[in-house]
């Protein structure tokens, strides 16, 4: 029943979300290098069994962290929450959704699959590498974010909006009925 501006409402969006996200995104590129480095490092360090824990260790928080990253860009841009809170509600809606981060890891594992299959059957065409190398950025990163969106937001549903409105709508039920009452 609102009017919806959409030019307005998207600049609205980006304007208010672009610092949280500058930070978000620059701790994210840290993290993924830090996690990154160290799976690199403990693969090449052998023969110790603490090398060995810190190995397995780190690559179990870098699965972790890979399925907060489904939440932690919906969580910015739906509430305004601190960046502590995003990743505290990240990581618990990790464990929350396991059953739907594991199915979303399947379905990107399933469209990075048929992105391979298509660079190798179109770098065999005559136009040579120029699809394979353009095809993938017309709907892979889409597709892929998609696939996250659509596994992280029902947990996010649940859990933080649903509680949400049947509380306001609580709210107005019992101020509707002081407002009648009053008239009486």
């Amino acid at each position: 029943g609102e009017p919806v501006f959409v030019w307005s409402d998207y600049f609205y969006a980006v304007k208010r979300n672009l610092l949280p996200a500058f930070f978000l995104g620059l701790l994210d590129f840290v993290v993924l290098f830090l996690l990154g480095y160290d799976i690199v490092y403990f693969w090449n360090q052998t023969g110790s069994f603490w090398l060995d824990v810190g190995f397995y260790g780190i690559f179990a928080i870098t699965i972790l962290y890979f399925f907060m990253r489904f939440y932690i860009y919906l969580l910015l841009v739906t509430f305004d929450l601190s960046i502590r809170k995003i990743l505290k509600n990240a990581l618990i809606f990790t464990m929350l959704g396991i059953k739907r981060n594991l199915m979303a890891v399947l379905g990107i594992v399933c469209i990075t699959a048929l992105n391979i299959a298509l660079f190798f059957l179109f770098s065999m065409t005559p136009l040579g590498i120029a699809i394979p190398l353009v095809l993938p950025m017309l709907y892979y990163m889409a597709v892929t974010s998609f696939t996250c969106a659509y596994a992280a937001y029902p947990i996010i549903d649940r859990y933080m909006i649903e509680p949400y409105a049947h509380q306001s709508a609580d709210n107005e039920d019992e101020d509707s009925e002081l407002i009648e009452s009053s008239e009486e």
